[in-house]
């Protein structure tokens, strides 16, 4: 019975005599005993090119393109671009052919940036990425093109949508050193401050973390910033950070996610006076009016005394309970 390393001996023999139909035979049988092996697969793409034949060499590239974009590997696929670019589209299906002509205007678009032909890397990449979305080089040299050209404002923009894509795939170095690069454009940028106070966090500075993310949670407030406040206050949530669970029960408040909203609040062993406060208006958000008053009522008297925004809660809440002389009290 052949072992792999017989076939592997074979391939190199038939590929060195350019025999590339013979080679593929063989990398079937190397398929046949690991079906999931990405590498085999980029290998069958090369061989059915060398042949002539386009649409398997794209199908089997196919395979190596989802795996490569799963893992963010952007070296990869740029080499892999380029492959599928040099193919002829032809006989490939309508969404095969879009995919081809996306690739082509990425491969245009860096070639022109490593060339540093500026002037018309800018329109390509501008083009490349309406239709490769999720493509973190493009923004990268997007951006980048964009400082040269000192267009700080678009290239905050196309660097901040590069760290998005990074924190998604769970690229922090990289992201990183793109958060850098936002802060010395932007210094108050709250997606790049969100990525330093991550790292902080990380290295065991975590006061010097958590006032920085409570700052960027109360901008993101301040601004009304729901979707972003949101994913900032889940990943201090997730980081243990202290008030995080009260600003993602906030965010989702504000987003009108209310029963998940009670249920953050619902599970802690104590609530602060700004979390009570949340509370008692989830809870007149779902009409249960009763609690609501209980929560509200529950705060020292100092404190509601103090607050025009906690005395005209209460007073709203009263209202509700059809208890009129006790809202003008509290309005």
């Amino acid at each position: 019975m052949e072992t792999k390393k017989d076939i592997l001996k074979t391939i190199t023999r038939f590929a060195q005599a350019s025999e590339w139909d013979r080679v593929i035979k063989e990398y079937h049988k190397l398929l046949a005993m690991d079906p999931e092996e990405i590498t085999l697969q980029n290998s069958m793409g090369d061989a059915y090119s060398k042949l002539g034949e386009h649409r398997k060499a794209f199908e089997h590239y196919l395979k190596v393109l989802d795996d490569t974009q799963k893992k963010g590997n952007q070296t990869k696929l740029n080499f892999l671009y380029k492959k599928i670019a040099k193919l002829d589209p032809r006989k490939f299906d309508l969404e095969g052919k879009e995919l081809h002509r996306m690739i082509l205007k990425a491969v245009a678009a860096k070639d022109f940036f490593d060339k540093e032909d500026f002037e018309n890397a800018l329109p390509a990449l501008k083009e490349a990425v309406k239709y490769d979305k999720s493509n973190i080089n493009l923004y990268i040299m997007l951006g980048e093109v964009y400082e040269k050209n000192t267009d700080i404002g678009n290239a905050v923009e196309a660097y901040v949508k590069a760290l998005r894509l990074m924190v998604e795939k769970d690229k922090k170095t990289e992201a990183l050193d793109i958060a850098g690069r936002i802060l010395k454009m932007e210094k108050e940028n709250v997606e790049a401050s969100a990525m330093i106070a991550e790292d902080l966090m990380k290295n065991g500075k975590k006061e010097e973390a958590e006032e920085m993310f409570k700052d960027i949670l109360l901008t993101l407030g301040d601004k009304n910033l729901i979707a972003e406040g949101k994913e900032i206050a889940r990943r201090a949530k997730e980081m243990q950070v202290s008030y995080g669970e009260q600003f993602y029960a906030y965010f989702l408040f504000k987003d009108g996610q209310f029963d998940e909203a009670k249920k953050i609040l619902e599970e802690k062993y104590e609530l602060s006076i700004e979390e009570k406060l949340l509370m008692g208006k989830i809870y007149f958000k779902t009409e249960e009016f009763e609690k609501a008053k209980t929560m509200l009522l529950s705060m020292d008297p100092e404190v509601i005394n103090a607050s025009d925004e906690i005395m005209e809660q209460i007073g709203d809440v009263f209202l509700k309970t059809r208890e009129y002389k006790k809202a003008s009290e509290y309005q």
